[in-house]
C-alpha cells in the first residue's frame, strides 16, 4: 500500500506541477500522462539524493518520503481548486480522446500479456521470465537489490566492483524505491511497466495529434511506431509455407525473430520487445517524447504568420518551454543515456535551422544538470572500445546496401520519402532533424554493442512514424484508395505483429526456490557491502536477488556496458580451481565468500575440496555451497579485516609474473608492448612469432612493471629500449643479418613487413646506415614504427594475443590445422573493430573453458 500512494502521490505533484506551467497548452488527457513521468522521474531522483545523502535506502524513508509527497500534493490540490473558474478543468472528455482510448484498448492487453509473463512470473519451482528479458531483468534486479539490500551508495558497479556505476541507474533504482516500501519486485516491475509504457502509448498520441491535428494520423502513427519492423515478415510466410503446417501451427510454434534475425540481415527489433528488457528504456522514450512535444509547439510557434498567431498572453514563454525541456533533458543520463544523445542530436540541427537564441535556455540545463554523469561517462568511452566509427551500422558488410536498408526498417522507410514531399514546409525541416539521428546512428557506434545503436533509430522512428501515418490517411480518401492505405498499413506492422508472438512463446526459470532462498539467507546473514566470488552465470541469486557485490559478473554483461572484464577473469578461474596461488588472490581481492553450486565446476573447473580444506561452510543445501573466507574449517578467524571488498581498489601487480596463468598482460598498453613485439618478429623474420619466444620477449618488456603504479608507463619505454637492444645483438638476429650490405638489410626488412616504401626514402635510409648516421638497431625501429605496417598488422596480432593468452597455444596447432581462425577473428575484426568483443568470444569458447588453469 506504501508503495502505491508513493507512486500516486508523486504522480499527483507532477500532475499539478505541469498545470502550473502547462495548463494552457495541455489538454486534461495530456496533464496527466505528463505528470505521471514528470512526478516520478523527479520523486525518484529526490529520493535517491536523500538516500545517498543518508548512504542506505529503508523503509522508514520510503515512509517520510511517501508523507511529505503526500503532503505536497494535498498543498498543490487546494492551491488548484482555489485557481479562478475559468481555468482549465482537467477531467473533461474531448472529441480527439477517441483516439487516444483505441490505440490505448489495442495495446493494454498487449503489454499486460508481454509483462505478465516475463517479468519474473511465479511457475514450477521458481520464477520466470523469457526473451531479452532472462538476460537483462536478471541485471536491472542486482542493481536494484544493490541499492536496497547492499547500501551501494555512492553507487559503484556491483558486477565489478570498485568500478563506477556509469549505467543509467536511477530506472533500477525506482524499482528499489517501491520494493523499499514493501512491494515485491514483480509487483514493482509490472506496476511501473505498465503504467510507462501505456504513458508512453499516450504521450506518442498525443505528440503525432498536435502535429498531424488529425486523430486518425496520430493514431496510426502510434501503431506504426510501436509494432515497427522491417520486411522480416516475408521470411516468416516464406518459412511457414516451407514448414508444411498450417498457418495456426506454425503461429502458435513460432520461433523466430523476424524482426531480429541476423542470419537474415534484420537487426532493427521491435519497440515493444525491449520494454521488458530494457527498463532504462521505459523512461526514455517518454521523457523524449515530453521533449519532442516541447520543440514540436515552439517550432509551431516559430513558424506561424503574423496574422494565425493566437494570443499568447495566458501561455507560457518560448523560453519557459525550453528551460523546462532543457531540465528533462539534463536528467537523462541517469535514465537512458542513448535518448540525451538523440535528443542532443535533433536540438543542433533544429538550431541550425532556427538559430534562436531561446536555445540557450534549453542547453544550459541540459548540460549543466547532466554535468556530473556526462563527465565519467566520456572518461570511460574515450578509451575507443565504446566511441567509434561504424559507417553503415550492421549491414556495412552487405553487397547491396540500399537492399539492407530496406529490408532492415521496411516499408515506413521507403513511405517516408514521399510522405517528407507532401509535409507542410515547417515539418520537413523539423523531420530533418530525426533524420540526423538516423544518419548517425549508422556512422557513430555509441556502444559497446554495435547492436544497441538501434536504440537511437527509435528517435527517428518518432518523427518517421507521423508523417508516414499522415500520408497513408490523406491518402485514403476513396473506397480503393482506403483499402491500399489500409493493406501498406498491415504490411509496415506485420513483422512487428510477428516478433510479439514469437517474443511471448519464450519462457524459460530465472531462479529457481532454491535460488531464492539462498537469496534470503544471504540477505539476513552477509553484511550489505561484502564481496562474493561467483560463477558467470546471469541467473546468480547473489548478485541479483541478494544485492550483494560481486568480483565478477558474466562476461556478456561486462562487455556491453564497456568495463574491461580480462584483468579479473583468468583470476575468478584460478580461485576456483584451487592453484597454488588461489589463497593469495582470495586475500589481495578482499573476497569475504565464495559461491559453489553445480554450475562452477562445470565451467569454472571448481575443486570443492580446496574450500573444504581451507574455509568455514556458511550455508550449504541443494548443491548450493556458501564458504566464509575469514574463518577456517574449524570455525577460527582466520582475518578480522572489515566486510568492505566492494570498496577496495586491488593494489597494482607485476605484470611479467603474470604472463604464464593470466592473458590479461597481453593487452596492457597492447600498441606498444605485445603489438611491438609482433612487429619486431614481422620485420626481422618475415613471420608471427610462436607462442614460446613471444611470451620469453614479453617477459623482458612487462619486466618491473606494475600497471597503476606511478610510473610504469615509462617503465614499459626503458624495457622497450632494453629489448630492441637485446633483439639486435641476439644470436638469431646476427646470424640472419650480419653477412648483409646496408642496402641488403633494408631491402629484407621491407620485404619482410611487405611495404612498398618510396626509392628516395629507402635509399636515405641506406645512406644514413652506410654514413654510420642510423644504426641497424634505429633502422629496425624506423621499419616496426611505420604506419601502414601498424595499421595493416594490428588486428592480426590482436587475435593472435587470443591464441596466446586463452587458448595458450599457436594459431595452427591442433585442433587447428592452419591459420583460417586466425584470418576469421582477423576478418570479423576488420569489419566490426569491436575488440573486447573478441576476447569476450574466445573467453567463452569451448576451447577455453575444457582448459584447467595451470596449477
Amino acid at each position: 500500500m506504501l508503495a502505491i500512494l508513493f507512486l500516486i502521490g508523486a504522480a499527483i505533484v507532477g500532475v499539478c506541477l505541469v498545470r502550473r506551467v502547462m495548463r494552457s497548452l495541455l489538454d486534461g488527457a495530456e496533464q496527466i500522462l505528463w505528470g505521471i513521468v514528470i512526478g516520478w522521474v523527479l520523486s525518484t531522483v529526490g529520493v535517491y539524493l536523500i538516500a545517498r545523502w543518508q548512504a542506505q535506502l529503508t523503509h522508514k524513508l520510503m515512509i517520510v518520503a511517501t508523507i511529505v509527497l503526500l503532503v505536497i500534493a494535498a498543498i498543490m490540490i487546494v492551491l488548484e481548486l482555489r485557481k479562478p473558474s475559468n481555468s482549465q478543468p482537467i477531467l473533461v472528455w474531448r472529441r480527439h480522446y477517441s483516439g487516444l482510448a483505441l490505440v490505448l484498448v489495442i495495446f493494454t492487453p498487449v503489454y499486460w500479456r508481454l509483462f505478465s509473463s516475463h517479468m519474473f512470473a511465479p511457475g514450477d519451482g521458481g520464477v520466470y521470465s523469457g526473451g531479452g528479458a532472462f538476460y537483462d531483468l536478471s541485471f536491472h534486479s542486482a542493481l536494484a537489490t544493490s541499492f536496497l539490500y547492499g547500501k551501494n551508495f555512492p553507487p559503484i558497479y556491483p558486477l565489478l566492483p570498485p568500478e563506477p556505476l556509469l549505467y543509467p541507474f536511477l530506472p533500477a533504482f525506482q524499482l528499489s524505491m517501491l520494493m523499499g516500501a514493501g512491494f515485491g519486485l514483480r509487483g514493482a516491475l509490472l506496476l511501473t511497466s505498465m503504467v510507462l509504457a501505456l504513458a508512453t502509448t499516450g504521450l506518442f498520441y498525443s505528440f503525432g495529434l498536435r502535429v498531424t491535428r488529425d486523430q486518425k494520423a496520430a493514431a496510426l502513427a502510434t501503431i506504426l511506431f510501436l509494432l515497427n519492423g522491417g520486411f522480416g515478415f516475408i521470411y516468416f510466410f516464406s518459412d511457414w509455407w516451407k514448414s508444411g503446417k498450417s498457418l495456426v501451427q506454425f503461429w502458435n510454434t513460432l520461433d523466430v525473430n523476424y524482426a531480429a534475425y541476423p542470419d537474415r540481415g534484420i537487426y532493427w527489433l521491435n519497440l515493444i520487445n525491449l520494454f521488458p528488457a530494457q527498463r532504462s528504456f521505459l523512461f526514455g522514450v517518454p521523457i523524449g517524447l515530453l521533449v519532442f512535444s516541447i520543440f514540436a509547439i515552439v517550432w509551431q510557434r516559430w513558424h506561424e504568420s503574423p496574422h494565425d498567431k493566437i494570443d499568447q498572453a495566458n501561455l507560457p514563454s518560448t523560453r519557459t518551454l525550453m528551460l523546462v525541456a532543457g531540465v528533462l533533458t539534463g536528467l537523462l543520463p541517469w535514465f537512458h543515456t542513448h535518448t540525451y544523445i538523440a535528443v542532443g542530436l535533433i536540438s543542433v540541427v533544429l538550431f541550425a535551422f532556427r538559430p534562436k537564441v531561446s536555445w540557450v535556455y534549453f542547453w544550459l540545463p541540459a548540460v549543466i544538470v547532466a554535468l556530473p554523469n556526462l563527465i565519467p561517462l566520456a572518461q570511460h568511452a574515450s578509451g575507443g572500445t565504446v566511441l567509434r566509427l561504424l559507417p553503415g551500422w550492421l549491414g556495412h558488410h552487405e553487397s547491396s546496401y540500399a537492399r539492407y536498408l530496406v529490408r532492415d526498417f521496411g516499408l515506413t522507410f521507403v513511405l517516408a520519402i514521399p510522405a517528407w514531399f507532401v509535409a507542410p514546409r515547417a515539418w520537413k525541416k523539423f523531420y530533418l532533424a530525426f533524420l540526423a539521428v538516423f544518419i548517425f546512428a549508422l556512422s557513430v557506434n555509441v556502444s559497446p554493442s554495435s547492436f544497441d545503436n538501434g536504440k537511437l533509430l527509435y528517435y527517428w522512428n518518432v518523427f518517421n512514424s507521423v508523417i508516414v501515418a499522415w500520408l497513408l490517411i490523406r491518402f485514403a480518401k476513396r473506397n480503393w484508395q482506403r483499402v491500399l492505405a489500409a493493406v501498406v498499413a498491415l504490411m509496415c506492422v506485420t513483422t512487428g505483429i510477428v516478433a510479439l508472438q514469437e517474443e511471448n512463446h519464450k519462457w524459460a526459470r530465472v531462479f529457481s526456490d532454491q535460488d531464492i532462498a539462498v537469496a534470503d539467507f544471504v540477505r539476513a546473514n552477509t553484511a550489505p557491502r561484502s564481496l562474493f566470488l561467483i560463477g558467470p552465470v546471469y541467473d546468480q541469486p547473489v548478485l541479483c536477488l541478494a544485492g550483494r557485490a560481486v568480483l565478477m559478473a558474466p562476461t556478456t554483461w561486462l562487455w556491453s556496458h564497456g568495463y574491461d572484464f580480462r584483468e579479473r577473469e583468468a583470476d575468478v578461474r584460478r580461485i576456483y580451481a584451487g592453484t597454488s596461488d588461489a589463497l593469495e588472490l582470495l586475500r589481495y581481492y578482499k573476497v569475504d565468500y565464495v559461491y559453489l553450486s553445480d554450475a562452477e565446476p562445470k565451467i569454472l573447473h571448481a575443486d570443492d575440496s580446496f574450500f573444504d580444506r581451507n574455509f568455514a561452510v556458511e550455508y550449504r543445501n541443494g548443491g548450493v555451497t556458501i564458504y566464509d573466507v575469514h574463518r577456517s574449517p574449524t570455525g577460527a578467524i582466520i582475518s578480522n579485516e572489515p566486510y568492505a571488498g566492494t570498496l577496495n581498489e586491488p593494489a597494482p601487480r607485476e605484470l611479467a609474473a603474470r604472463l604464464d596463468r593470466d592473458p590479461y598482460p597481453l593487452f596492457v598498453e597492447f600498441p606498444r608492448t605485445s603489438f611491438f613485439i609482433y612487429r619486431l618478429f614481422r620485420a626481422s623474420y618475415g613471420r608471427i612469432p610462436q607462442r614460446d619466444e613471444f611470451l620469453e620477449a614479453m617477459r623482458e618488456i612487462d619486466r618491473g612493471v606494475f600497471k597503476g603504479k606511478p610510473g610504469w608507463k615509462d617503465q614499459i619505454e626503458a624495457n622497450r629500449i632494453s629489448l630492441l637492444n637485446n633483439w639486435t645483438d641476439s644470436q638469431a638476429f646476427k646470424q640472419f643479418y650480419d653477412g648483409k650490405s646496408n642496402a641488403d638489410f633494408v631491402n629484407t626488412l621491407l620485404t619482410n613487413a611487405a611495404l612498398n616504401w618510396s626509392d628516395s626514402y629507402r635509399d636515405e635510409l641506406i645512406k644514413s646506415l652506410d654514413a654510420n648516421r642510423t644504426s641497424r638497431q634505429a633502422a629496425l625501429l624506423q621499419v616496426v614504427e611505420d604506419s601502414s605496417f601498424f595499421k595493416r598488422e594490428y588486428n592480426a596480432a590482436y587475435v593472435l594475443m587470443q591464441y596466446f593468452g586463452y587458448l595458450r597455444r599457436n594459431p595452427d596447432d591442433p585442433p587447428d590445422k592452419d591459420f583460417s581462425g586466425l584470418i576469421f577473428w582477423r576478418d570479423n575484426l576488420d569489419t566490426w573493430s569491436d575488440y573486447p568483443n573478441i576476447s569476450r568470444a574466445f573467453v567463452e569458447s569451448i576451447e577455453y573453458n575444457n582448459l584447467k588453469p595451470i596449477p
